[in-house]
């Protein structure tokens, strides 16, 4: 006896002449997909439109390929990097409660750490 397949849904490709449409997964692709969204953007579409702008030498001149792909923090090897102070992030106030207390839960701050942060943050 013979029995017949059923037929599978319709290919991309059927009334496309001289194409032929891969419907697999590439795995050699996937490895360079990103699967969550990077910090900075906020919508996938942001992420795509820096994405498809080219970076290479071939589409841009020297100076600004180099400008495109130099790193942000250069770093030299065996450097001591300093921790980061309450003065460089934007607080004047070098009491350590402050910034814990803003830290752990900044919803739940009490009348007088607030008061301290909003003249700290006048002055």
């Amino acid at each position: 006896f013979l029995i017949k397949t059923p037929e599978g849904p319709p290919r991309k490709d059927k009334n496309l002449p001289n194409v032929i449409i891969n419907e697999k997964r590439n795995v050699h692709a996937a490895a360079h997909q990103v699967r969550v969204l990077p910090y900075p953007f906020t919508h996938h579409q942001q992420f795509e439109r820096t994405i498809q702008t080219p970076i290479g030498s071939t589409w841009n001149t020297q100076r600004a390929f180099q400008k495109l792909t130099t790193p942000k923090v250069v770093t030299k090897p065996g450097h001591i990097i300093k921790p980061i102070k309450a003065e460089d992030v934007g607080y004047r106030s070098s009491s350590r409660s402050d910034l814990s207390v803003v830290q752990r839960n900044p919803k739940q701050l009490s009348i007088r750490h607030k008061k301290q942060l909003k003249k700290n943050s006048v002055d």
